[in-house]
């Protein structure tokens, strides 16, 4: 018999809650995470109370969360990734960057009147983040950064909007973003004028005369004193000396920190960029700027490696020890080279990571200094010893160890470098055991 209450209805049942599906789970935890955080702010949300409004136990919130930190990242996350998604549909049939612009504003005007949990949810990511938890979080709208770098872009490719134009228009839409989103929560009822002036300010900008825009400039370049020859200067900082400050930025941290420790906004603020979508605009993301740290350095370390791999080639007697060289000792010269300890960090990072991406990019390359290295180096090794990735590991080795040399701050690294070529040759052809053997035969 069903346990029943003293009117003779059936009693609650104690003990774990009901479950559903993952995803139906996961997104009551997010909305019951999202309202107490909305309405209680961080301090003073438990776990407890999020869970019980989600119909969960409070140790099943950990299966979604690590921490309550992290929780309170996930549920901003989701709402940005609601928000921007909901703005991706708004676009579709839109012919300009106007008509784009005009359409996002009226539907972000929409949505914070229609979603006021996500308006109180921002407010509380204002008043929060100083909140000890909170410190080192990233709470920053990437996803607004990405998306309105895409329409931007699109705007530029379709000629609405000068390219050099576009970090400031960018800029200015997430600004406007969370001034429009601060309007609601404080003044709802002026919300539709806020709206509508945010367009007028939009037309203004983009749908002025070009002809009247270049000769302004022209008469500002033509005001400036002491200039009498050369290019209108914008009064802006040359993009190249951003991008340069943030690759900097980029090697001098990593180098510190490893990849995985350094946020892009850390590396902004660290190249004291005033706008804070520099590395979006610049790189296109994170990967971008990883493809650049990698670029700015690989011409000169394959140009090293072909030399000594010619001179390997020219002698009548292969010397062994020389084909290892060739390998370690390009990468070396980065230790003494400014910013290259940044770069054999993030080298490392890359090659040690759980999916490993770098050799294989590398070795795509038909005209890289590797895929001439791991031809030559075949013939020296067994089949066993290639089938067992050897060469690879020989270079993730290599690199880890200078990696490693490279924060010791040390100056003199020429035993370092010399013991690491023995290390890295006794690896190449050092035999594959019987043991080992009879286990790759299985």
């Amino acid at each position: 018999m069903s346990p029943t209450t003293d009117r003779g209805a059936p009693a609650k049942r104690r003990g774990r809650p009901v479950a559903g599906t993952g995803e139906a789970t996961r997104r009551r935890v997010l909305d019951a995470a999202r309202q107490e955080f909305a309405e209680r702010g961080y301090a003073a949300a438990t776990m407890r109370s999020i869970a019980s409004a989600a119909g969960v136990t409070p140790m099943s919130l950990y299966n979604y969360a690590r921490s309550k930190a992290a929780l309170f990242s996930a549920v901003w996350d989701d709402s940005l990734e609601q928000i921007y998604r909901d703005y991706d549909a708004t676009l579709v049939g839109r012919g300009s960057l106007v008509e784009e612009l005009d359409a996002v504003i009226d539907r972000s005007r929409g949505l914070l009147l229609e979603a006021p949990e996500h308006v109180h949810l921002v407010l509380r990511i204002l008043l929060d983040r100083t909140h000890p938890e909170l410190v080192g979080a990233d709470l920053q709208p990437p996803s607004a950064v990405e998306f309105y770098t895409r329409l931007v872009e699109r705007g530029v490719s379709r000629g609405d909007i000068a390219p050099d134009d576009r970090g400031h228009l960018i800029t200015w839409l997430v600004t406007l973003q969370w001034g429009m989103t601060t309007v609601a929560a404080f003044d709802a009822a002026s919300l539709d004028f806020v709206a509508e002036t945010a367009k007028w300010a939009v037309r203004a900008q983009l749908q002025r005369p070009r002809k009247r825009e270049a000769d302004c400039r022209q008469r500002s370049w033509e005001r400036e004193p002491g200039r009498s020859s050369g290019a209108p200067s914008s009064g802006r900082e040359p993009a190249g000396g951003v991008r340069e400050a943030l690759i900097s930025a980029a090697e001098q941290l990593i180098a510190e920190r490893g990849l995985d420790a350094v946020s892009l906004r850390e590396i902004n603020a660290a190249a004291r960029a005033t706008n804070a979508s520099a590395i979006q605009y610049h790189f296109g993301g994170r990967d971008g700027l990883i493809r650049a740290l990698l670029e700015k350095r690989q011409p000169h370390i394959d140009q090293r490696r072909h030399e000594m791999l010619d001179a390997y080639e020219a002698r009548t007697e292969k010397d062994l020890r020389s084909l290892a060289a060739a390998l370690v000792e390009p990468l070396a010269a980065e230790l003494t080279e400014e910013g290259g300890q940044g770069y054999l960090q993030l080298v490392s990072d890359l090659l040690n990571s759980p999916d490993v991406t770098f050799d294989a990019e590398a070795l795509g390359d038909p005209t890289s200094s590797l895929v001439r290295w791991h031809a030559l180096a075949l013939p020296m090794m067994s089949p066993e010893a290639a089938q067992l990735h050897r060469r690879f590991n020989s270079l993730r080795f290599a690199v880890s160890e200078l990696a490693r040399r490279a924060r010791t701050g040390r100056r003199d690294h020429r035993l370092f470098t010399s013991q690491l070529t023995d290390l890295v040759l006794a690896m190449l052809i050092a035999p594959v055991s019987e043991e080992t053997g009879r286990l790759m035969r299985r």
